[in-house]
C-alpha cells in the first residue's frame, strides 16, 4: 500500500486538491469582475482534470521514460478519471451543502480527461519524459 501511495502521491493529491475545489461552497471564491465569463467554471473543471489526467498517465504509463504510451495506462487514467468526475458531482449533489451537481460539469470533466490523452506525447516531449 505504501509503494501504491508513493507511486501515485501525485494525482492522489490533485484528487485531494479537487475534491476540496468542488466541495468548498462557491461563496468562498472571490468574485472578480473581469473573470466574469460564462461558463468560466466549465473551463476550469476541464483544466483540473487535464491535469488530474496527466498525473495518472505519468504515473501508470510504463513508456513514459521513451516517449511512448501505454494502451493499458490510457484506459487505467481515462477510467478513473471519468469515474472520479462522475464521484465528485453526485457527491455534490448528496453531501456537499451549497453545491449542486451539474451534467455539463461532468461532460467538462470528461473532455478534460479526452484532453490530456490526446496531448500526453507532447507533454511527454516538452517536459524531458518527465511526464
Amino acid at each position: 500500500m505504501i509503494k501504491f501511495i508513493k507511486r501515485h502521491i501525485n494525482s492522489l493529491m490533485w484528487a485531494l486538491i479537487v475534491m476540496i475545489l468542488c466541495g468548498a461552497p462557491s461563496s468562498s471564491f472571490p468574485t472578480v469582475g473581469f473573470f466574469n465569463i460564462p461558463h468560466l467554471d466549465k473551463v476550469v473543471h476541464l483544466g483540473l482534470y487535464v491535469v488530474f489526467t496527466l498525473l495518472i498517465l505519468s504515473e501508470t504509463n510504463t513508456k513514459r521514460k521513451i516517449g511512448g504510451l501505454d494502451r493499458k495506462a490510457i484506459i487505467i487514467s481515462l477510467s478513473i478519471a471519468i469515474t472520479y468526475g462522475l464521484l465528485i458531482e453526485l457527491m455534490q449533489l448528496l453531501l456537499f451543502e451549497s453545491r449542486g451537481a451539474e451534467f455539463w460539469d461532468f461532460v467538462a470533466n470528461t473532455v478534460g480527461a479526452t484532453v490530456a490523452v490526446l496531448i500526453y506525447r507532447l507533454m511527454n516531449r516538452l517536459s524531458n519524459r518527465l511526464i
